[in-house]
């Protein structure tokens, strides 16, 4: 099998994540990234991590005159626990993009991992992400975070670059009448949840925040990932107005919902980008995000689309949460009273400029160049 001459050698992320599934279609057609595998084969994650080391096993056992040569992986996870990742190391040079850490909250996956497994992951994961010859992240907050946890790690090699942005705001190439008929299809107190039911995400405020009308408060989560808090979600099916759980045959259902809601939450504890608001706010909602400084919301919002993240603090005291749940329910209202279609414009075109996808390219292809 021949490869054309190109600079770097892509390692898609093999699992139907829409992030890195969009990301691995992207570079995938971009000149400069060599891929010479059957088409990806988005499946459960048992069959991507099969599809995944069959291609990186066929990378080194066939392709030895391309010794030296540049991997770039859309998920460095797809390295940090490949088994014959020193062997890898050897032959290529290494870069890739890292979307999460072990360190954060030791939830990692939808896993659950005793004391000393974990303790294994992250040792393996810091000594995997030193050996890198360039890491590309989502945001300043998360570069600090792995500079705090890992402090052998060369900042040098760190590179912040965002992730591409796909959707277009949804009020370009439309007239003003386009525009109206869009607005129309909103659903005017409508606020739309749009993550992981894990622990990282905080999954728990939907069940506590008992002072803000449910009914307005839409649920859209990956089913393969929600099982950590299924019981509950089943326990309060009725209050909300829709569950979505995504298997992936259900995206449009889920587009769907989005250009309904007027507002997308966030509850999160930390986050190292934040697609699913991005994908929210590109269809015409106002985010409602925690200013915490894991989450790299406040690098990318201005302040009025934030809230403190110690309203979301899962402190011990009932009293406490319950007073905490109130607060956090009137910001909800306050920003459901303000018509900031102005902002949210402003937003939406300051995000696409930074980060769209042609942009993002010309800069991570900048930063790929190594001295």
């Amino acid at each position: 099998m021949e490869l054309e001459n190109r600079a770097y050698i892509l390692v898609p992320h093999f699992y139907r994540l829409n992030w890195a599934r969009e990301m691995s279609e992207f570079l995938r057609s971009s000149d400069g990234f060599e891929y010479f595998g059957k088409d990806f084969e988005y499946g459960n994650y048992s069959k991507a991590g099969k599809l995944k080391d069959q291609y990186l096993n066929y990378l080194l056992d066939n392709i030895s005159q391309y010794e030296g040569r540049t991997l770039f992986f859309v998920n460095l996870n797809d390295y940090i626990f490949f088994e014959r990742r020193e062997e890898l190391k050897s032959k290529f040079k290494i870069m890739g993009f890292m979307r999460g850490s072990r360190f954060f909250d030791g939830e990692p996956g939808n896993c659950a991992f005793d004391a000393d497994n974990l303790a294994k992951m992250k040792n393996l994961e810091s000594l995997a992400l030193q050996e890198v010859d360039r890491l590309f992240l989502g945001s300043d907050s998360f570069s600090r975070f792995l500079l705090k946890n890992i402090p052998e790690l060369d900042i040098q090699k760190i590179k912040v670059v965002g992730i591409p942005i796909f959707i277009e705001p949804c009020y370009f190439g439309k007239n003003d009448s386009q525009i109206a008929e869009f607005k129309k299809g909103k659903s005017k107190n409508l606020l739309i949840w749009n993550h992981r039911l894990q622990k990282q995400k905080n999954p728990w405020v939907l069940f506590q925040l008992e002072r803000f009308v449910k009914s307005n408060l839409s649920i859209c989560t990956p089913e393969a990932l929600s099982a950590a808090y299924s019981k509950e979600m089943k326990e309060h099916e009725s209050v909300f107005r829709n569950i979505i759980r995504d298997n992936g045959k259900k995206r449009s259902l889920y587009l769907d919902e989005l250009k309904s809601a007027s507002f997308v939450l966030s509850t999160s504890e930390h986050e190292t980008w934040g697609n699913s608001m991005i994908e929210g706010i590109m269809n015409g909602a106002v985010p409602i995000a925690p200013d915490g400084e894991c989450c790299s919301y406040r690098e990318l919002f201005s302040e009025e689309f934030l809230y403190p993240q110690s309203l979301i603090k899962k402190e011990k005291n009932i009293i406490t949460r319950e007073d905490n749940m109130i607060q956090l329910s009137y910001v909800i209202d306050d920003a459901m009273r303000r018509d900031k279609y102005v902002e949210l414009k402003n937003l939406q075109e300051s995000l696409w400029d930074k980060f769209n996808k042609k942009t993002w390219l010309k800069r991570l292809m900048t930063f790929m160049q190594l001295p």
